[in-house]
């Protein structure tokens, strides 16, 4: 019988080790002006290995045959060397890759052309990848609940992705909730279906909220701040949706005010792949709003930040 997990496994570290090789060799032949001569220029230029390699950039390509190399030897030979590697080099390969796509992109772009795609089409399992990682993000969303207005309030919830807090907070509050992702407001519109829980929830930007001056006694906002590009029109339509008295509630990752090195890595991390590390106080005093915030979460690398409307 046939061990295709094992024909699979060597195909990797093969594949990989001919990515290597062919980058190495494609690089070589490039520095040394292998491409000076005509034909060889001719050939060159229509040759597909140039546009994939000018495009994901040498780099990139030698850590991907590396990283398919690793892996492939990890499964067949069990080597915990190679385990560490492949690990190393994945981490590597995602700082690579974002770096390259923040050279090529400005962060509006790489929101626009990337990210906002892959969130609209990830909806069916965006909770299964919160699962992988023990539901760590729902958890360090829910340290906004107790900032949160009296049950039975108006709540507005901006990028509220899958839905799991906005059906938590349906079943005590007057709820509505924006989301640029029709496939999230779907997939939320049927959970709350489902469990005949009631909320308002419309396909849109938060820079442009479709209510009324005063509507909402909170606004709520978890891990989607650092994805609008525009802050000051974001948080001008938060404040004036929001009633007198009312709660703004941002949570996000960003850099510790305590200025440890670990959260500033995270941040700069976040920043490469395409997200704005914000300090939300500033943007909240400018509008009148009376500010506290609080670091929590690994390394306190996550913080909410709540701004409170003054009375009239």
């Amino acid at each position: 019988m046939i061990d295709v997990w094992g024909v699979f496994f060597n195909f990797l570290w093969i594949l990989g080790l001919s990515v290597l090789l062919a980058t190495w060799s494609y690089a070589y032949y490039e520095r040394i002006g292998g491409w000076n001569c005509p034909t060889a220029r001719a050939q060159h230029e229509g040759h597909k290995t140039r546009h994939i390699l000018e495009r994901f950039g040498y780099a990139l390509a030698l850590d991907a045959g590396l990283l398919l190399f690793c892996a492939g030897l990890a499964a067949t030979e069990d080597r915990w060397w190679a385990r560490l590697l492949w690990i190393g080099l994945g981490l590597g390969w995602v700082i690579d890759a974002g770096a390259h796509i923040r050279h090529r992109f400005d962060k509006e772009t790489i929101q626009n052309r990337f990210w906002a795609p892959v969130y609209d089409r990830l909806a069916p399992v965006y909770d299964a990848v919160d699962w992988f990682t023990g539901n760590t993000t729902h958890r360090l969303r829910r340290r906004a609940l107790p900032y949160l207005p009296p049950t039975g309030s108006r709540v507005l919830e901006i990028g509220f992705g899958s839905g799991r807090l906005h059906l938590e907070l349906a079943e005590d509050y007057q709820m509505a909730g924006v989301d640029r992702a029709p496939g999230m407001v779907r997939l939320t519109a049927r959970r709350l279906a489902r469990r005949g829980l009631a909320s308002t929830l419309q396909v849109a930007s938060a820079d442009a909220l479709p209510w009324p001056d005063a509507t909402f006694d909170a606004v709520l906002s978890t891990f989607a701040f650092s994805a609008f590009p525009d802050a000051n029109k974001a948080m001008d339509e938060m404040a004036r949706v929001l009633k007198p008295g009312g709660r703004a509630i941002i949570v996000d990752a960003g850099k510790a005010l305590n200025g440890n090195r670990m959260a500033h890595f995270l941040a700069s991390l976040w920043e490469v792949m395409g997200d704005y590390m914000r300090d939300e106080v500033p943007l909240m005093e400018a509008r009148g709003l009376s500010v506290q915030r609080e670091d929590y979460g690994p390394w306190h690398s996550v913080h909410v930040t709540v701004g409170t409307k003054p009375e009239r």
